[in-house]
């Protein structure tokens, strides 16, 4: 068999459904092909699909189910599990409208010259029906081009001529389509790449201009791309901000350092991998750019477009010396997301005018140049930007990248607040920016930021607690930070104003497995004593658990007389027995054996210690007869466990007929209990059920039970075994709360047979002795 993720399930686009029908069919080819090659191999005759959460496992589920049942019976298939099942770590979530919003695919091309200065541009758009409209566009080209080298020159905010684009540069048909506000994704050709579609505004209204109201974001039809893309899994950026020119006929930047200094604190900030060029030659700049894969670039400088030869086009780097696109496309590795800020204002009595002029082309250029080598996002200023403008909209942009937003969303935003806060400047219609709408930042933050949640349902917060347990099951967590975590949920719980005793009585289940056992009883006691309560009884069987448990620490750290201890547990035990009036289980017989086992370990007097043996075992046998087949382990090894102290100790045999506490049972004789025992490890080792820490750890518990029902027959390296068993389990699994409960249950035998002058017991209490040493330092 395989275990595989549901692959493409998320951005790639595909469905649950379709996920897991191609691995299907990926491996009924593989077995196809295998076969041909040479029969006698069997083939992959098992799939096991693994996912985090548990409504995409769940769907996964539906998906196979519905597989299964296809009339043609394509890939066949049959479910070994009737349901999904769960191990450490899974997770929820709550169930929202994720689905990103709707962006209308317009696409404009230049069809061909109509005429001595006219051009012809074709649009299409995409309806909410089966048709796509298509319409013809006349425009004047010289008058237009006109326009953009004028705009490119200046970035003073000009409402008129943003309104007179959208008069000429849009068919008459599709101006009331633009003006519903909705979000636009352009399909832009080499020749209308230059135009300033994020420049419309809407006659019509006074309202915000369209790309600063909703989304507006490019991709670029193409012909010519690279069909092997090495993508970069590493997260990094190469930085580069006003390089040194040396005093060529332009002007340095500082605009364009303090940009690049921004960015890079904010992906420092993020402690990302960052390669920075501030002032640097354009050597230092060249050996930068192939010193190692980038996923990210970003470039802050001067740019120039040479109309004569646009291949040269592209970022100054030193006197006369460009950084093109053909450097980059002559990378090995493809960048994730390109920024190109190659048009800061700067502009001096001295500086050469051409360094200035067609600015907008050089952005087409740059930003059709790299998305044809397979970048995802490209991000390009198409004329002058404003310093203090630019600077604000690449702060917002990453900003808003890194909180999780999309493309799409986080260019609107942040053109969104430079129209605000700069209403002189028309900096937020420069950013030419291509890419997918949908695409999202993937970076493996190493920083852990401060967890600080927020509820707006009291749904969520259960789900985060129960992921916080899930987490601390698991055994590899750092006890402070989740204490940290789980007082932030405490925090926030409070401040939603969601406080409820369910809440409260989770958050004490995870102190208790946290073996935090003074905050553990607080939060139970709070959700009892709640005017509302509505706890289950589960939790009274857990608050009795605990107040067991905090009778053994107290005696140990020696906190309490004996006395206090002793009515402490007498009154958890008479708390349990009345349990029992609500219903009879194997759990709550189970607790009520272990209470008095416990009180075995309290008691000072050999007669007391002996009588709460007998009463653990009868109490274990109780559970025992009471448990079904799958939760059978715990109580008859522990029954046998009990039953053993008592025979080595001399109190009872093997095989012997007892009457104790107005029940009648026989002890089984040896070899019994030894058969027992095998058949309850192969059923362990073949079952594929729910994963809990006690299920995994039971093959070991019932290694230690042979050892004791027949300690003279059970080797040293036997013991060792179990140790290098118990602490590869320990490895992967484990609260601190089952750690030292392991440890107390083996202190409570070690302590039972402390007195006996029996060789074996004392050979066997030599082990348990090395074992509770050797386990202690895992804790």
């Amino acid at each position: 068999g395989i275990s595989s993720l549901m692959i493409g399930s998320g951005y790639g686009g595909l469905s649950v459904e379709n996920s897991v029908r191609s691995i299907i069919e990926a491996v009924h080819n593989a077995n196809a092909r295998v076969k041909k090659l040479k029969p006698s191999i069997t083939g992959i005759s098992q799939i096991e699909f693994i996912e985090l959460y548990e409504d995409a496992a769940l769907n996964c589920l539906y998906a196979v189910s519905k597989i299964q049942k296809e009339d043609d019976h394509t890939f066949p298939v049959e479910k070994l599990y009737k349901t999904i099942r769960k191990s450490y770590g899974s997770r929820q979530r709550i169930l929202a409208q994720t689905t990103d919003g709707w962006w209308n695919r317009i696409t404009v091309s230049r069809v061909s010259d109509a005429g001595k200065g006219v051009k012809k541009l074709n649009f299409s758009s995409s309806t909410s029906g089966a048709r796509e409209e298509r319409r013809d566009l006349f425009i004047s080209g010289e008058f237009m081009e006109s326009m953009f080298d004028d705009m490119s020159d200046d970035n003073n905010y000009s409402a008129g001529i943003a309104k007179t684009f959208f008069e000429l540069l849009i068919p008459n048909d599709f101006k009331d389509q633009l003006k519903k506000r909705c979000n636009i994704h352009w399909i832009v050709d080499r020749h209308t790449a230059a135009y300033p579609w994020e420049l419309l505004w809407d006659s019509g209204s006074n309202d915000e201009p369209l790309s600063v109201s909703a989304g507006m974001i490019r991709q670029y039809g193409t012909k010519d791309y690279r069909t092997k893309i090495n993508a970069v899994g590493n997260p990094s950026i190469l930085i580069i901000g006003d390089p040194d020119l040396k005093g060529g006929s332009v002007p340095q930047l500082p605009g364009a350092k303090k940009e690049a200094e921004l960015v890079r604190d904010i992906f420092f900030g993020e402690d990302i991998d960052c390669q920075i060029s501030i002032n640097g030659s354009s050597t230092e700049i060249i050996k930068k750019m192939f010193s190692q894969p980038f996923r990210m670039i970003h470039l802050a400088g001067h740019g120039m477009f040479d109309a004569h030869s646009p291949q040269n086009s592209g970022m100054l780097i030193g006197n006369n010396t460009f950084l093109s696109s053909i450097h980059i496309s002559q990378m090995s590795y493809v960048p994730e997301l390109v920024f190109v800020n190659c048009c800061f204002l700067g502009k001096s009595d001295g500086a050469a005018d051409e360094y200035y002029k067609n600015r907008y082309k050089l952005a087409a250029n740059i930003g059709t140049q790299l998305i044809e080598n397979g970048v995802k996002a490209v991000v390009a200023a198409g004329w002058a930007v404003d310093d203090e403008a630019a600077y604000d909209f690449t702060k917002r942009f990453y900003q808003e990248m890194f909180a999780g937003a999309s493309f799409g969303d986080a260019i609107q935003k942040a053109r969104k607040e430079i129209y605000e806060k700069h209403p002189n400047s028309n900096t937020w219609g420069a950013y030419q920016c291509y890419g997918d709408a949908f695409y999202r930042f993937d970076v493996r933050k190493k920083k852990v930021k401060d967890y600080e949640p927020e509820f707006l349902i009291a749904e969520e917060a259960e789900i985060e607690l129960n992921n916080l347990l899930n987490m601390v099951e698991m055994g590899n967590y750092n006890h402070q930070n989740i204490l940290k975590d789980l007082a932030a949920i405490d925090t926030a719980i409070n401040t939603a104003g969601l406080r409820d005793s369910a809440l409260t009585e989770k958050e004490g289940v995870i102190y208790a497995a946290l073996y935090e056992t003074d905050l553990a009883l607080g939060k139970f006691k709070t959700a009892m004593a709640s005017e509302k309560a509505s706890f289950s009884v589960e939790t009274l069987e857990s608050y009795c658990n605990l107040r067991s448990k905090k009778c053994l620490q107290e005696f140990n750290k020696k906190e309490k007389i004996t006395a206090e201890i002793s009515k402490e547990i007498n009154s958890v035990i008479a708390d349990l027995k009345n349990l029992l009036y609500i219903g009879e289980t194997a759990e709550r017989f189970s607790l009520i054996g272990s209470a008095y086992k416990q009180k075995a370990y309290l008691s000072t007097l050999a007669a007391q210690k002996i009588e709460a043996y007998k009463n653990a075992a009868l109490y274990y046998k109780l559970a025992a007869d009471k448990a079904g087949e799958d939760n059978a382990v715990y109580p008859y090894t522990n029954w046998y466990e009990m039953e053993s102290l008592l025979v080595m100790l001399g109190i009872r045999t093997w095989g012997q007929a007892i009457t104790w506490g107005g029940w009648e049972y026989a002890l089984p004789p040896v070899k019994t209990i030894a058969a027992e025992i095998n058949n309850f490890s192969a059923q362990l080792k073949s079952t594929d059920g729910v994963k809990n820490y006690w299920n995994d750890v039971a093959v070991v518990n019932l290694e230690l039970c042979s050892a004791l029902v027949n300690p003279a027959n059970y080797k040293k390296e036997q013991w060792n075994n179990l140790l290098q068993t118990l602490k590869q389990t320990w490895a992967n699994i484990g609260s601190v709360a089952h750690r030292k409960q392991e440890i107390e249950h083996l202190k409570i035998l070690f302590d039972a047979i402390s007195n006996s002058r029996k060789n074996e017991v004392i050979q066997l209490r030599g082990m348990l002795e090395q074992l509770i040493t050797d386990l202690s330092k895992l804790v």
